[in-house]
């Protein structure tokens, strides 16, 4: 994104007062820029307790308080960000026993690896994602105070999170549906570019030997100089807009998923399965 950037301090100790910070967004607007405005609430330091409504309601306020005050230019900037900092969300979340508890529900959920207990890679992987899905539901809670018309945004470094399928997972639609990503740090293309896409299952079908087929099917695209759009199963329907193939591990999709690709076939559309 290279839009200039001013961030507003907006954590639990702070004052809520940026003069300085609108009196240079007013410079910038003046100037004929749009300024994109990020919004530090201190969760991407692992400050905030997602189960403490009391905070929730700081944060609710410290919002308030931005759309108060900046109420004229907000209309006139590029977005808002919640969030800046690692993509690891696991780094991020304040443990308790409540997520623990919900942790272990939802790993007995992922039926393709029920069958036997997972690695402890896949393990580390699930928790990721599982922590993300945490942090996104925060998030999604706090935007729905914004306006719907202001894009809201998080940015996010990827540069320490292993670069293949589990990237890919880990930032679903799935989990992020009404938030821009702003991927910084990935030797993998995360932009949408043309005719061809993967997809992905849902986390409900997650299993650790379709990754891999995943990660290699990205790579075989990419040594052809394929250009490739990830789509997720959920949003399948709503995201193969300008796709003319989708590529397809084999026994990957729930029943619903395999009812999407054949509508997508029936519009004249191909499918590709690899092993």
């Amino acid at each position: 994104m290279n839009e200039p950037s001013i961030s507003l301090s907006a954590r639990l100790h702070d004052s809520l007062k940026w003069q300085e910070e609108k009196t240079l967004t007013q410079e910038l607007i003046e100037r004929g820029e749009s300024p994109f405005l990020e919004i530090d609430l201190g969760i991407a330091l692992g400050e905030i307790d997602f189960t403490d409504e009391a905070v929730f309601l700081s944060l609710q306020i410290a919002l308030d308080q931005f759309l108060s005050q900046f109420q004229e230019e907000l209309i006139k900037t590029k977005g808002i960000s919640l969030y800046r900092g690692t993509a690891d969300f696991s780094k991020v979340v304040i443990w308790n026993e409540d997520h623990q508890t919900h942790f272990e529900e939802w790993i007995s959920s992922l039926s393709k690896i029920s069958v036997r207990p997972p690695s402890s890679l896949v393990q580390e992987h699930l928790f990721r994602v599982f922590c993300a899905r945490l942090t996104s539901e925060y998030l999604h809670r706090l935007a729905s105070l914004l306006p719907d018309t202001i894009p809201v945004w998080m940015t996010l470094d990827v540069g320490n999170l292993p670069q293949d399928a589990s990237l890919y997972h880990l930032l679903s639609k799935e989990r992020f549906s009404h938030l821009h990503l702003d991927v910084r740090g990935s030797s993998i293309q995360m932009k949408e570019p043309i005719s061809h896409g993967i997809c992905f299952p849902a986390d409900e079908a997650y299993h650790p030997d379709i990754f891999e087929s995943l990660t290699a099917l990205m790579k075989r695209l990419q040594k052809e100089g394929i250009p490739f759009r990830i789509i997720s199963e959920e949003y399948l329907t709503e995201s193969w807009d300008g796709l003319d193939t989708i590529h397809v591990i084999k026994n990957s999709l729930t029943t619903r998923g395999d009812r999407k690709l054949a509508g997508f076939i029936a519009a004249g559309g191909e499918v590709k399965i690899s092993e």
